[in-house]
């Protein structure tokens, strides 16, 4: 892993996509050109007694000429009720990129030619920026979206966007594309298809299912676990992981791991 950095950033937007989904864009002076896809902010609310501890979030995008960071986050408490208030010009501490990356259990020079993305609500964000990468680098990429409704589906167009094989959206409540939860189209197309690589993010059962499908048949499965985290740098071990070599930090272990490595 790459060198971490301390700084302020200030915030040049702050967009709400859905009832309780927003996108925050904030300038980096420092952090935005080290992230790698995968990794996340730790980042300081109000500094205060209120939302005294950083608040982790996985990153969509960046762009690194510009150094930008863009975030999706889903309102879940205080702390993220109050970002919604963040206006341009408003300046937060972060901490990034913590963390390590997709492909980070990926032997190296491992050939990934066709690649699938699974992305259950907010867990697609932290992959865009892999399926944008994979593109660019002439894979076949495709990706599945799920939501509890279309509403929820606040990435879908971002992703349409990067020229993927295909993409599939699914819906809990029928509302958009198949109906049901996104596994449902994933484990499908994971028997359909030849994938030399599976990745997947979003509700531990999402997980759970795809990497069930994945190891065994498809050679590099990886996971991104989302854990609650107060540091963010390994001292707490607040965000412990099981797995098949004990208890780990997701927060400088992981986030992302081996699928095999996990206990479900």
């Amino acid at each position: 892993m790459g060198r971490k950095f301390v700084e302020d950033a200030i915030v040049v937007s702050n967009e709400q996509l859905a009832s309780c989904i927003w996108k925050l864009v904030l300038k980096s002076e420092q952090a935005a050109v080290a992230i790698l896809p995968g990794q996340f902010v730790h980042l300081q609310v109000d500094g205060g007694l209120t939302a005294m501890l950083r608040r982790p979030f996985s990153i969509t995008d960046v762009d690194k000429a510009e150094g930008t960071i863009e975030i999706t986050y889903e309102i879940k408490g205080k702390g993220t009720q109050m970002m919604t208030e963040w206006q341009a010009g408003h300046k937060t501490n972060i901490m990034a990129p913590l963390g390590n990356s997709w492909l980070a259990t990926v032997d190296e020079g491992a050939e990934i030619n066709h690649a699938l993305l699974v992305g259950g609500g907010v867990g697609a964000a932290p992959m865009f920026m892999l399926a944008k990468n994979m593109v660019a680098e002439g894979k076949k990429v495709d990706v599945v979206l799920g939501a509890r409704t279309k509403e929820l589906l606040v990435l879908e167009e971002k992703y349409a966007g990067l020229g993927l094989n295909s993409l599939v959206c699914a819906t809990d409540d029928g509302t958009y594309g198949e109906a049901g939860f996104c596994t449902i189209p994933a484990i499908r197309m994971i028997d359909e298809n030849d994938y030399d690589y599976v990745a997947t993010c979003g509700p531990t059962p999402v997980m759970s299912a795809v990497a069930a499908a994945a190891v065994g048949k498809v050679k590099n499965v990886e996971v991104s676990m989302e854990e609650r985290m107060a540091c963010g740098v390994g001292a707490c071990k607040t965000c412990v992981v099981d797995t098949v070599n004990g208890k780990v930090k997701s927060c400088d272990c992981g986030p992302v791991f081996s699928a095999e490595v996990i206990k479900w």
